[in-house]
């Protein structure tokens, strides 16, 4: 397998960054619309519509993902400072949600019909999953044994992948659209992450090994795992796959982490 490599700009926060996230100051989420015109095989970008918007009532608001329609999902934090799950469709419109139960709700990830991913803490701080449909209506759930549910993405599909913890160790899952789960782990993982699953359930993440050693993950649709390295780096991580099977993420030089784009095909 050949990874090409060129510099990227953006990455996602992972689920040890995303909690301290909701606490900065107050930030106002950006929307952007690029409108790319095609001429032939030539491309050309016109200038970039920039629109900020906030949750009403909110103190802060962290837009974590949008699908092709437009519509946004995300979390912001009241003047009482709880942190909900919100929903702004692509006319403008506004929705915050949480769980029954809820003491704060982190929405993830939104796929193109409008289903909603994330967690939410219960009232002894404990996490668990919860997915919101595109009607509104919204189930919880947990892979058996968990006592740290975290998902991280939602497919077309409706399934999700995400990282759960059993004791000590983290595991990564995957939830069928009916509800039923597979748990993983890459050979020789102490910590596994998983971060995204495109149309065909392809997942990229992170895992550590046995040694401290980080390394980006593709688990194939069938279940095979891929270990991804960018030469020369001390660390990779996968973050987000494509449909077409484009995998990104950072090739980590410490101290400095350098982004890489991979180019990888399944």
């Amino acid at each position: 397998m050949q990874l090409e490599h060129s510099r990227f700009t953006l990455s996602r926060p992972t689920a040890q960054t995303r909690a301290a996230f909701a606490f900065m100051l107050p930030i106002t989420a950006i929307c952007l619309s690029v409108c790319v015109l095609g001429l032939g095989l030539a491309a050309r970008a016109r200038a970039a519509t920039i629109t900020t918007f906030d949750v009403p009532g909110s103190t802060a608001t962290d837009a974590y993902c949008i699908n092709h329609a437009g519509a946004i999902t995300g979390s912001s934090i009241d003047f009482n400072g709880l942190v909900h799950g919100f929903l702004r469709t692509p006319d403008g419109a506004i929705t915050t949600f949480d769980p029954p139960g809820s003491t704060r709700t982190d929405a993830y990830s939104i796929n193109d019909a409008g289903a909603i991913t994330g967690r939410y803490f219960d009232s002894a701080a404990v996490a668990h999953g919860f997915v919101r449909d595109p009607g509104g209506t919204i189930a919880t759930f947990d892979p058996s044994g968990s006592i740290d549910t975290e998902p991280s993405s939602i497919n077309a599909a409706g399934a999700i992948t995400g990282l759960y913890s059993a004791g000590i160790q983290l595991r990564g899952f995957l939830r069928s659209p009916h509800g039923t789960f597979i748990t993983f782990d890459p050979p020789g993982s102490t910590l596994t992450e998983p971060a995204s699953i495109n149309r065909a359930g392809a997942i990229a993440g992170f895992y550590f090994d046995g040694r401290g050693g980080e390394h980006g993950l593709l688990r194939t649709p069938g279940g095979r795992f891929v270990k991804i390295h960018v030469r020369g780096s001390t660390g990779s991580d996968a973050y987000s796959i494509n449909d077409a099977g484009a995998i990104t993420g950072p090739g980590k030089v410490w101290p400095l982490a350098n982004v890489m784009y991979w180019s990888l095909f399944l």
